[in-house]
């Protein structure tokens, strides 16, 4: 019936919405840790880059922000289950 494509159709779109955040933490995750790496093997150089401390703090904040929306579709997706 109607309500069980829609249930469906939300699910999915859920599931993909999911998939993507999936994907863009692990690319986040690489480039902090790659960061990081460069830090511990040339700590002032990384650092002297322009720019480098809003880059590397935005890159954190998103990821923060990634994993809060991650819970929460999370959350929904069980909820839906």
């Amino acid at each position: 019936n109607d309500k069980d494509y829609q249930s469906q159709k939300k699910l999915k779109s859920l599931k993909n919405s999911l998939n993507s955040l999936e994907r863009r933490v692990e690319t986040l995750e690489k480039e902090i840790s790659d960061i990081d790496h460069q830090l511990l093997m040339n700590y002032d150089e990384t650092i002297s880059k322009p720019g480098f401390f809003d880059a590397y703090q935005d890159k954190k904040k998103e990821l923060e922000q990634l994993m809060d929306k991650w819970e929460k579709l999370t959350l929904e997706l069980d909820q839906m289950s």
